[in-house]
């Protein structure tokens, strides 16, 4: 049975859906049998192709797949011997190019009320699509590589250039009124 589109539809106009973005939310659009190229990147890497750059770079020590294929391992490794500052920089470097949202990110933001986008992933897709619609949005991000604001968010109101850092059970924002993209692992700015 086909999943009841009109209803889902119906629901999301009236705000009453959360939007989930998972990994393969950065995906879309992306040709099948594309390969990521950190010279001239025209889209994401994928969690592995971005796992074998950084252990290229990093000189990970195994050539077992299991563990060059892990992205955690490698990362750990990285920042094992480059710090978490390194390897934070690195990243930035990689995911903050002017990739093309996708259709998924611009049919969100063609919603036409508010919406709470909840993202797991560290790319701004979700806002690029946002900002080229002119919708505005509230930016909260929970940073978690940062032990300074342990159980705190950040949030920038829309239009702001620095975020607030407060509690969450602190943050004051109309949903009926304001959508929210809520960055659940963190983001790669600032």
């Amino acid at each position: 049975m086909p999943p009841p589109y009109g209803l889902i539809w119906n629901r999301l106009k009236a705000g009453k859906v959360v939007p989930f973005l998972g990994a393969g939310a950065s995906f879309v659009g992306r040709p099948p049998d594309a390969k990521w190229d950190a010279t001239t990147p025209i889209f994401l890497p994928s969690g592995l192709e971005l796992a074998h750059f950084l252990a290229n770079e990093a000189e990970f020590p195994s050539t077992d797949p299991h563990d060059r294929d892990d992205l955690a391992k490698v990362s750990s490794y990285y920042a094992d011997i480059g710090g978490r500052r390194t390897l934070r920089e690195r990243l930035r470097e990689v995911l903050n190019h002017p990739y093309q949202s996708g259709s998924l990110h611009e049919f969100l933001a063609a919603v036409p009320s508010s919406l709470v986008i909840v993202v797991t992933n560290y790319d701004t897709l979700v806002e690029q699509a946002f900002r080229a619609a002119g919708k505005p949005y509230d930016l909260v991000v929970y940073p978690t590589d940062r032990k300074d604001f342990a159980n705190a968010i950040l949030w920038w109101r829309h239009g702001s250039a620095q975020p607030v850092v407060t509690a969450p059970n602190e943050l004051d924002i109309d949903l009926a009124k304001t959508t929210v993209i809520y960055k659940m692992h963190g983001t790669i700015f600032p």
